[in-house]
């Protein structure tokens, strides 16, 4: 990690290259809106309940979870197909674009818009950027310090990790295209004509879901020991163990 002082940025320094993630680098991942005004009340009725009446009466008061949104879409019989599309909608951005824990709430800001005729002008990009960089922050804070504008670990502080929310998938393919040796251990690229959104260019299967492991193993089959290890409430802790991994490395190469 780099110090700087744009609170809206994150650099990462391999070797002699620095690489930036911020909102364009995740508007060009994503290709998805990242500008606009982000205030549900411009968009929705705020008086309508019909949808949380009709699919979550169990839930009168309160945050809809989102496991319980999981749960609707999976298991309700539908009037409609495109009663169908909208649940299917609402798990898509509340479980994806916006993901939390499946204990935690969903809006009724967010249950409203699916049935909005001004969805897809909403600024989806943007609210899932400042989901996700808000908790990629908070954890680097916590296990990280200020040592004359370096960012060094922070040794007084046990943590065994920290939780990332919103679209995670995106810092994922960031890293695949900053260091392209990590992104051919953890995912394949596929060669599209269309250069965005890049987040079509990779994909993965259950062959790489061991790579990352092989690749850190020493001689003796052991796994190296590195002092620079994160632990993500997610599923892609792997990509971000290589990333801190060849950070430390291209430091003491260079």
């Amino acid at each position: 990690m780099v110090h700087n002082p744009n609170q809206n940025e994150l650099w990462f320094k391999f070797g002699d290259s620095f690489s930036k993630f911020s909102i364009e680098e995740f508007a060009v991942i994503s290709g998805l809106k990242c500008t606009g005004d982000v205030n549900f009340s411009n968009y929705v009725d705020t008086s309508d309940f019909s949808r949380r009446s009709k699919y979550f009466q169990d839930h009168c008061t309160g945050l809809v979870k989102r496991g319980t949104v999981k749960k609707c879409f999976e298991s309700v019989y539908f009037d409609s197909d495109e009663e169908a599309v909208k649940m299917g909608l609402l798990y898509f951005v509340s479980l994806f674009l916006l993901a939390k824990p499946k204990d935690m709430g969903v809006s009724d800001d967010l249950v409203r818009i699916v049935d909005s005729p001004r969805f897809n002008d909403f600024p989806w990009g943007k609210l899932s950027f400042n989901l996700l960089f808000a908790s990629l922050k908070s954890g680097i804070d916590t296990l990280y310090k200020h040592d004359d504008k370096v960012l060094v670990r922070n040794d007084k502080r046990r943590v065994d990790g920290y939780k990332i929310y919103g679209l995670a998938f995106a810092f994922q393919v960031w890293a695949y295209e900053c260091l392209p040796h990590i992104g051919g251990i953890c995912a394949m690229k596929k060669f599209i004509d269309e250069p965005v959104p890049r987040i079509f260019k990779w994909s993965t299967d259950e062959n790489y879901s061991k790579k990352p492991f092989d690749v850190l193993k020493s001689k003796d089959g052991q796994v190296r020991h590195l002092s620079y290890i994160f632990f993500f409430i997610v599923n892609f802790h792997v990509l971000l163990f290589l990333l801190i991994y060849f950070c430390l490395v291209s430091v003491l190469m260079f």
